[in-house]
């Protein structure tokens, strides 16, 4: 088909084991005229409906590097007649003005701005945090129709709707576009941090997880996709792309002409710049300690400003809020010194274009750095280090005037030339109207091939359902096997369905009677066969193999299917090549708290083994397995009396390397009141889930994975607040309550952002208060340390 024959298109470089460790630079990756190139012959398409997805835009957010490029890229598609709608998924947070200012403002150049509010979204699980602006994005995709979505991998907000729509289940008329931006774990390993939060565990999966079941990926930069693929990213074969970011220009022309006729020259300097965000990643202490170099070298410096925000701690000043460590460190310098912490993307280019300014730019690490995008483009001298994709941006013939290896030393010789020879103004590697052109065919191109996707939708909805089997084990619960089996009656009902019950020998004679009588009820529907033997799991696995279905759903004790189940597993299963599927689910404690449709409603990712491993509660209720699959891995161990066979099967499968899928839909129950529910031991549970990690590892590590999975079986309860995370995690355990509390202040959005307001204030003067402790304690300690000594 069509479809197939576009999104596979082969292209250089790319695709499942293409690369392993090779370097980004020696890793070639087509731009997007690869797709434009296919409709040559054609009409342009249908105007667009388009998306923008974003937690960071520019206007509510200052400065971030993925809101300015999404904005411009926002303005150039309304300028060419698309419909554009900024899905903002920070609902009313603003750092500058309210939302409505916002809305307007977006209104004035044809953009339609629409605050997304996660905190409405009431959904638990190992990392709500996360998990909520991702939920709160596929619930408004699917409210909305839309013909492309573009959307960064940061923060993994795009990873329920990719789900969905690769399971079948939504947007078969969308084409989702992902932005390589900022995967977090690359941001930790080039800070040289650990991760401390174990709620990121998931964001990091949900970022990789959103590059490969993209539609389209598109990088600014050829280093950041090698870097992915060198990490185990399976990049979508022939759909990878390396395209400069979208800047359309903003008035700021005028001022550019003089200094774009400057390329391959130098300027006087009269006033140095650090440009980004104040924090260790973007070298600002490499910065700051080059300064130190030249000044104790006796070189006369021009005065110096650090315009950006202020951004995390720099390592060995973990005492200093970066406020403080700028002063600290620019005490003793003889020059001027100034901090712009609160300019907007134009104000800062208008600043630097004002008079004989000095960019520098001395990050550790860059994908495709928008500061240097822009210096380049608008002719501003620079200083940037030459590390990541920085280098693609510049013209090679400039490379040795303006880049520079992140280290003070180097950076301070690279200064030191800049102030006696001149700031060298640099060419750009690319042609920026020519990129724009590249991108408004871009989406000509899609305009014609989504056209196409209606016909191909039709075609694949004409698949027959598979044939699903429902698995049970008849024990002495009576009353929990009633409950589940009287609402599986409409499941039965159809031919692609069926209910096999294994009784035992602790099934009572009353519910044995009764399981007769029901299967004359259902006839067909209804299959039940006896087991002899001991232990639940033998049990379950002498049900599966009486069933004769394509789809084998085990259902985890508390669990009760809703009546969607099976109509969306067969969906899904259709659709997606996945082998074992699990879904979303509401907890009740009570039957009658079901029955009234109560109850609070989980998100499990059980595919991420690394979340699974620290949560005891990271398993859907019901899971369905191909019987294939199944078998082929040998069912379900039989461990007499110990619980937790599920999940240990499903681990098992993940570390096989068995394709596992969660449906983002919330279509089954836990009910915590049942007597066997109430039974079971969280120690033993949790075990048998990371006993087949603990066996596929060297003994010197079956010693650390032991060691850091004690932290789960202590305590339990609280799992039902927030897993593992709200023990390891104590901050984000009262984050949560902190935030809710914000929310339900005001369902006024001016409300809501003077609360919001407010909670950041107090946090920020709680964090003084307790510096000012610690310095209190530490005039203390000196001060007995001297009368001491006396």
């Amino acid at each position: 088909m069509l479809h197939e024959d576009l999104l596979g298109a082969a292209g250089p470089g790319c695709g499942p084991g293409a690369v392993s460790d090779i370097a980004s630079d020696r890793t070639e990756f087509p731009g997007i005229d690869l797709f434009t190139r296919q409709f040559d012959n054609r009409q342009p398409g249908q105007k667009l409906r388009v998306c923008i997805a974003v937690e960071d835009i520019v206007g509510p957010i200052r400065n971030g590097g993925i809101g300015t490029t999404y904005t411009h890229l926002s303005r150039l598609l309304a300028q060419a007649g698309h419909s554009v709608v900024i899905a903002y998924l920070r609902g009313a947070y603003c750092q500058n003005h309210s939302i409505d200012y916002w809305i307007r403002w977006y209104k004035d150049f044809g953009v339609t701005f629409v605050p997304v509010d996660p905190d409405r979204v009431r959904l638990e699980g190992a990392a709500p945090r996360w998990i909520r602006p991702m939920y709160a994005l596929y619930r408004y995709l699917k409210s909305e129709p839309f013909d492309l979505v573009h959307v960064s991998e940061w923060r993994g907000s795009a990873f329920l709707s990719l789900l969905a729509k690769k399971q079948g289940l939504a947007f078969g008329k969308t084409v989702f576009c992902v932005k390589a931006s900022s995967p977090w774990l690359w941001n930790r390993e080039h800070g040289y941090q650990t991760i401390d939060r174990m709620d990121d565990v998931l964001k990091v999966f949900a970022e990789r997880r959103s590059i490969e079941l993209a539609d389209r990926v598109i990088s600014g930069s050829r280093y950041l996709l090698g870097w992915m693929q060198a990490h185990g990213y399976q990049l979508p074969e022939g759909r990878a792309h390396v395209q400069p970011n979208v800047v359309v220009p903003i008035n700021l022309d005028s001022l550019a002409e003089k200094r774009r006729k400057m390329a391959g020259s130098r300027m006087a300097v009269s006033e140095i710049v650090f440009f980004g965000r104040l924090e260790a990643r973007k070298g600002l202490d490499i910065f700051f300690d080059a300064v130190d170099h030249l000044v104790a070298k006796g070189v006369a410096l021009p005065p110096i400003t650090l315009m950006g925000k202020y951004g995390a701690k720099i390592p060995d000043y973990p005492e200093l809020s970066i406020d403080e460590y700028i002063r600290e460190r620019s005490r003793g310098w003889p020059m001027k010194t100034k901090v712009l912490d609160n300019f907007g993307n134009e104000e800062a280019l208008r600043y630097l274009l004002g008079d004989d300014r000095l960019a520098v730019m001395p990050s550790r690490i860059e994908n495709s750095t928008l500061a240097v995008y822009e210096t380049v483009y608008y002719g501003i001298p620079f200083i940037a280090s030459d590390v990541g994709g920085t280098a693609e941006l510049v013209d090679s013939r400039h490379h040795e005037q303006v880049l520079t290896a992140p280290h003070p030393v180097s950076l301070a010789r690279k200064l030191g030339e800049a102030i006696s020879q001149g700031g060298f103004v640099a060419a750009p590697s690319f042609d920026n109207a020519e990129n724009l052109r590249q991108w408004l065919a871009f989406h000509d191109a899609m305009g014609a091939y989504v056209q196409t996707l209606e016909e191909n939708r039709s075609q694949e909805q004409d698949a027959a359902r598979l044939l699903v089997s429902i698995c049970l084990v008849a024990g002495d619960d009576v009353d929990y096997v009633k409950d589940v089996l009287s609402r599986l009656k409409n499941c039965a009902d159809d031919q692609r369905c069926e209910v096999v019950v294994t009784t035992t020998g602790k099934t009572p004679p009353v519910l044995r009677t009764w399981l007769e009588e029901l299967k004359k009820e259902l006839g067909r529907g209804l299959v039940i066969t006896a087991w002899d033997g001991a232990g639940e799991q033998g049990a379950q696995n002498h049900a599966a193999a009486c069933a004769t279905g394509e789809l084998l759903v085990f259902v985890d004790t508390g669990g009760i299917l809703g009546l969607d189940y099976v109509r969306t597993l067969q969906e899904a299963a259709k659709s997606s090549s996945a082998e074992i599927f699990g879904c979303f689910y509401r907890n009740a404690w009570q039957i009658e708290e079901m029955v009234q449709g109560k109850g609070k409603p989980y998100a499990v990712i059980m595919e991420d083994l690394t979340s699974a491993f620290f949560s005891p509660d990271e398993i859907s209720p019901v899971v369905t397995f191909r019987k294939n699959t199944f078998q082929q891995l040998g069912g379900f161990q039989e461990d007499y009396k110990i619980p937790g066979a599920l999940r240990e099967l499903v681990s098992k499968a993940i570390i096989q390397n068995v394709e596992v899928e969660t449906i983002p839909e919330i279509l089954v129950w836990r009910v915590e009141s049942y007597a066997s529910r109430k039974r079971i031991h969280q120690g033993a549970v949790f075990y048998r889930a990371i006993r087949p990690l603990i066996e596929s590892v060297p003994w010197t590590h079956r010693l650390i994975l032991m060691s850091a999975s004690s932290y789960a079986p202590e305590q339990p309860k609280l799992s039902k607040e927030g897993g593992v995370g709200a023990i390891r995690d104590p901050i984000n355990f009262l984050e949560k309550y902190a935030r809710s509390a914000a929310n339900e202040a005001s369902r006024s959005p001016k409300l809501r952002n003077l609360g919001w307001k407010i909670y950041y204030l107090n946090i920020r003067l709680f964090r003084k208060a307790i510096l000012m402790e610690i310095r209190m304690f530490k005039l203390l300690i000196r001060l007995k340390d001297f009368f001491w000594r006396r």
